[in-house]
């Protein structure tokens, strides 16, 4: 499993939850785009709390990861 995915899960407290997205094929961070709410509280066993910060902090490493791309773009 993607190190981000072991971040993300840390970073919202549900760390305790990662064979549950490993059982479902979430395997990069990118894949946290194809599961849906419905998906993330019956499959997964999220709360609806849990699933509005999981979503939180997949928004916010999405826009670290954006800022590092384009510090590193103007290196060149």
């Amino acid at each position: 499993m993607d190190r981000e995915i072991d971040y993300l899960l840390a970073k919202a407290d549900l760390a305790n939850y990662t064979d549950n997205f490993k059982q479902i094929g979430v395997a990069k961070v990118e894949h946290f785009l194809d599961v849906d709410d419905e998906t993330l509280e019956k499959d997964i066993g999220l709360t609806k709390i849990q699933t509005r910060r999981l979503r939180r902090f997949f928004a916010q490493i999405q826009d670290e990861s954006k800022q590092r791309g384009a510090s590193s773009e103007g290196i060149y």
